[in-house]
C-alpha cells in the first residue's frame, strides 16, 4: 500500500470519525460535540457533517479497485453531496427554503434567521466537491486533471473564512460567508487529500 492510499484511508476515517460526532452531538444535544469536542466553537450544521461523511466514504472507495459496485457508490455519494450544496446555495441566494435546513435535526441558528442552513460559501464547496468526484470516474482518463480545478477552488474558498476566524477578521456568528472553524478544516482535508490520491494528475 502506498503513503498516497494510507493517508487517503486515514483521512477518510478522520472526516467519519468528526462527522459521527457532530450528528451524535445534535441527536443526543451534546454542545462540545456539535462543536467538535469544544463548547465555545460555533457548532458544524448537520447537514454540513452528513456531507463530510459522504465525502470520506467516497474517499476511501477511491482508493480501491473501481468496479462497478464502487462506481455506483461513488456516483450516489457524490450526487447526494452536490445537491446538498446545489440546493443551499439557492437557499442563500435568493432567500426561499427548501426544507433542507432542518431535515435531519431541529438547529437553533446562532448567527441569523436560517436554522441548521450552511453558509454560502460552504454551499459552494459541497456543490464543487460532488461535481468535482462525480466527474472523476465519468470522464476520460487524459481529462481527469481537469477536475484538480474544481478541487483548487475549493481549497482557496475555505481559505477566506479560515484566516477571518483565526485572526479574527470575521466574526463567525455574524456573517452569512463564513463557516465554522471544524467545517473549514474538514475542507482544507478532503481538497488536500483528492490532490495526494491524484499526485500524478494535473
Amino acid at each position: 500500500m502506498n503513503k498516497a492510499v494510507t493517508i487517503s484511508r486515514s483521512v477518510a476515517v478522520v472526516l467519519g470519525f468528526i462527522a459521527f460526532i457532530v450528528l451524535a452531538g445534535w441527536q443526543l444535544n451534546i454542545p462540545a460535540l456539535k462543536g467538535v469536542l469544544s463548547n465555545d466553537r460555533v457548532p458544524m450544521v448537520a447537514n454540513s457533517a452528513f456531507c463530510f461523511l459522504c465525502g470520506g466514504i467516497i474517499l476511501f472507495l477511491s482508493t480501491l479497485r473501481l468496479t462497478k459496485t464502487n462506481t455506483v457508490l461513488i456516483q450516489g455519494f457524490s450526487v447526494l453531496i452536490f445537491l446538498i450544496g446545489l440546493l443551499t446555495f439557492f437557499e442563500n441566494l435568493i432567500e426561499i427554503d427548501f426544507g433542507i435546513d432542518q431535515f435531519l435535526f431541529d438547529q437553533p441558528n446562532l448567527a441569523g434567521n436560517h436554522p441548521g442552513r450552511m453558509s454560502i460559501l460552504s454551499a459552494i464547496n459541497f456543490a464543487m466537491i460532488g461535481m468535482c468526484f462525480w466527474l472523476d470516474v465519468m470522464i476520460w482518463e487524459h481529462k481527469k486533471n481537469l477536475v484538480q480545478y474544481g478541487m483548487l477552488l475549493v481549497f482557496f474558498i475555505t481559505l477566506y473564512p479560515l484566516a477571518g476566524t483565526i485572526f479574527g477578521a470575521l466574526h463567525v456568528a455574524s456573517l452569512n460567508t463564513t463557516m465554522a472553524l471544524p467545517t473549514a478544516v474538514c475542507f482544507l482535508l478532503i481538497s488536500s487529500t483528492y490532490f495526494i490520491l491524484h499526485a500524478k494528475k494535473g
